[in-house]
């Protein structure tokens, strides 16, 4: 019974991080729907996406700080409850803009400053999230935990547009509406679900360096660099996907459309396999395993020669990624001190906001100075990724410099 109280906060945790993704990825499948009831410009709408990600990179290390302190699962719910009141901000300006009782004037301010909220409610819970995912356990199953928690993250992500495409009858309003509800029962689940794991990990702060050392393989940098390099390769693949079947394979707007949101489907489901397989390769080389994988998978998606090639080669690429992200990240927490781990997980938060943010406007730049190098560009951070994590398994194994 211990042990089952003991998962129990963990499991409403994982079920929790999985309603978040699903929430926050979903309004991305109803932006025709929210340009046409705020009447935003895209290229507005796009701005305040991206200040929301610039807030999450500014305040997550100061949030995995205040985390280590205040207690992890305590941030965790604080960030959360953040993220339902934006969420319960923007249904509700949505609203009266759709009554008639405000007016579309200050609909980009509005929205701008509701993303500055929902990117501090981010920065605040991922870290905590992921430090409070492994307090208390072994490096075994703190990897099975990052796995599933990663799984839980990718379901979230690929069921949430599809739940919009479900409900567009409803309108924006009702879309923000069943939003802001998920989000509340997130939250729900972290508050209800308590026992011994959801306890006050609080500890005095170690130095800063102490942040960054896993025993006994020294600093932590390869590893951090490394998922940056997979978040970029990662974010590149979303980014060119849609244009690059435009214009290399020349297929007509629906038809790109639908082939993209069929990929898309294909590759998430391919990295929740990778996610919840991690733990079975060899513990040592698991992260470069994955990274290899997903090197592999832009070889064959650098053609970008017909449909096939581009299904075999993104979802090799998905799996990849979705097997060497979790075992990185495991790599980095069970090497930690648990009064730092808050840190290192803002600092990883940090790496996947600015990774995402930076792929954009490259893959944009590819896509249309060079289209025919576009693919294969993704071959460069899968290099750079499967070099740095075998260098941080040589430096774990004394064997490096």
């Amino acid at each position: 019974m211990a042990g089952r109280a003991l998962r129990m906060p963990k499991a409403g945790l994982i079920v929790a991080l999985g309603l978040v993704a699903a929430a926050q990825t979903a309004p991305l499948a109803a932006l025709p729907l929210l340009l046409e009831a705020l009447d935003l410009g895209a290229n507005e709408l796009g701005l305040a996406i991206g200040t929301g990600l610039l807030t999450t990179i500014g305040l997550a290390p100061l949030a995995g700080r205040l985390a280590d302190g205040a207690g992890h699962a305590l941030a965790a719910r604080c960030g959360l409850a953040i993220i339902c009141v934006a969420s319960g901000l923007f249904c509700g300006y949505t609203a009266l803009v759709a009554a008639g009782a405000m007016t579309t004037e200050h609909a980009f301010a509005v929205t701008l400053a509701i993303r500055i909220v929902n990117g501090a409610g981010v920065a605040a819970l991922h870290p905590a999230a992921q430090a409070w995912l492994w307090a208390g356990e072994a490096p075994a199953a703190g990897t099975r935990l990052q796995g599933k928690a990663s799984a839980a993250q990718n379901a979230g992500r690929l069921f949430g547009p599809l739940a919009v495409a479900l409900i567009s009858g409803m309108g924006a309003v009702g879309i923000l509406a069943v939003l802001v509800a998920t989000t509340c029962l997130a939250l729900l689940f972290l508050v209800v679900l308590r026992g011994p794991a959801a306890a006050s990990t609080a500890t005095p702060s170690p130095p800063f360096e102490a942040a960054y050392a896993t025993p006994p393989g020294g600093p932590a940098w390869p590893l951090l660099l490394a998922l940056l390099a997979l978040h970029l390769l990662g974010g590149g693949a979303q980014y060119i996907l849609g244009p690059l079947l435009l214009a290399k394979l020349g297929l007509e707007v629906v038809q790109a459309t639908r082939w993209t949101g069929g990929l898309m489907t294909m590759a998430a489901t391919a990295a929740i396999a990778g996610n919840l397989s991690s733990h079975r390769f060899a513990e040592q080389w698991r992260p470069a395993a994955g990274a290899g994988l997903a090197m592999i998978g832009t070889l064959i998606l650098a053609p970008f020669a017909n449909l096939f090639v581009v299904a075999a080669g993104i979802s090799m690429l998905a799996a990849g990624i979705g097997i060497a992200v979790p075992s990185a990240m495991a790599a980095l927490m069970q090497g930690a001190p648990a009064s730092s781990r808050g840190r290192i997980a803002s600092r990883t938060a940090a790496i996947q906001a600015t990774a995402y943010a930076a792929a954009a406007p490259m893959c944009g730049i590819l896509v249309a100075g060079a289209p025919s190098l576009a693919a294969a560009s993704l071959i460069l951070p899968a290099v750079a990724a499967l070099l740095l994590l075998i260098a941080a398994r040589r430096r774990e194994a004394g064997q490096g410099p």
